[in-house]
């Protein structure tokens, strides 16, 4: 009986790869979005170079399961933003550096982007900071959108037509979410200047090896360079700066998989548990928790958490993989070649060959 296939990768690498065309989703800038009364502030944008690289990698049944859809949904969010914030100011600049010295009214960053497609629909989350002229934080939001769903366009022309539901669907998520925060902008500007002292956010971490000041999200985003590389000490290190700053789900998922990898095994149910905590719909931390579970032979435990990770998203193949493992070393044959069987249907070849060989028995 093979090993369980590990998921050592669930948050850098995608969970299975299958043979396939690859097709990028390219998107023009949109036309300027024009405003009555634009904010009379000047105002600078900034993202960093980990985030404007993000790439969003998914396949669709219904558009056939062999073809890949690339998303370069960092850069697509950098276009939305000049579009419905450069009319939205008296001055607008999108920077890729910060300047030492303040040269703005308002600072806004990007601080965490989480974008994904799920039934034919865009999903996204978008984290801002604000900062005044004075660097203080005067706002810190995460705003979500989703989609409409293009299944219906894709199920009747085909794969040809998949470009373009993501398309639809995406635009209409950073349309959202864009204005929103410059709705919250223009709601809120003119107090921003009179805030109190005690009202603003404790002074960020510097960065010893630059000598600026960097953002939690940064730090994750550093650590997930480390790890990418095999530096698994120094990923967690920065890991648990980015904690540091922000209790985020995705950050303890991320040093988990450190520790995961460095064997420290009790480390990582830890930290995937405190993700399961603060954002309980989110499938890959239950799905962390199993394969510790299973590494360390609890497969009881494992079964439960792969089951956990299935009831958020039942369409995972892996999930249905590594939970007929945990089933078949507990003793549970006939459920365990059903979630071979499953996985098997969902276009998982290791769920054929183990569904073939139980299955036959």
């Amino acid at each position: 009986m093979r090993k369980i296939k590990s998921i050592n990768k669930l948050l850098f690498l995608t969970l299975f790869v299958l043979m396939g065309c690859a097709h990028n989703v390219e998107f023009r800038s949109p036309d300027m979005y024009q405003y009555e009364k634009p904010v009379p502030l000047k105002a600078i944008f900034y993202m960093d170079k980990y985030i404007k690289d993000n790439m969003w990698s998914g396949r669709a049944v219904s558009s056939g399961i062999a073809n890949r859809w690339d998303v370069p949904i960092g850069n697509v969010v950098l276009q939305y933003a000049n579009a419905y914030l450069k009319n939205g100011f008296k001055v607008f600049i999108e920077v890729e550096t910060l300047a030492t010295k303040p040269t703005h009214d308002i600072l806004i960053k990007v601080t965490n982007l989480n974008y994904y497609m799920a039934n034919q629909a865009a999903h996204c989350d978008l984290s801002f900071v604000v900062e005044n002229s004075l660097q203080k934080q005067v706002l810190n939001k995460k705003y979500h959108a989703d989609g409409p769903s293009g299944l219906g366009m894709v199920a009747a022309v085909g794969v040809f037509a998949q470009k373009s539901a993501i398309r639809q669907s995406t635009h209409v998520v950073l349309e959202n979410i864009f204005r929103q925060l410059l709705a919250d902008i223009q709601a809120n500007y003119k107090d921003w200047s009179q805030l109190q002292p005690q009202l603003q956010t404790p002074p960020q971490t510097t960065d010893t090896y630059k000598g600026l000041v960097v953002s939690a999200s940064e730090y994750n985003n550093r650590g997930f360079e480390y790890h990418k590389n095999a530096q698994y000490k120094q990923a967690i290190e920065h890991f648990t700066i980015a904690l540091s700053m922000e209790k985020n789900s995705f950050y303890y998922v991320n040093r988990g998989s450190s520790f995961y990898e460095l064997k420290q095994y009790d480390n990582a149910i830890s930290d995937f548990k405190h993700a399961i905590n603060l954002a309980p719909n989110e499938a890959g931390a239950y799905a962390w928790c199993g394969n510790v579970y299973y590494v360390k032979k609890s497969y009881h435990e494992a079964s439960e958490y792969f089951s956990k990770a299935i009831a958020i998203v039942p369409n995972n193949a892996v999930f249905y993989l590594n939970r007929g493992y945990a089933q078949f070393n507990i003793g549970n044959k006939s459920t365990a070649v059903s979630d071979f069987k499953k996985a098997c249907e969902l276009a998982n070849e290791d769920g054929c060959k183990q569904f073939e060989v139980l299955g036959n028995k």
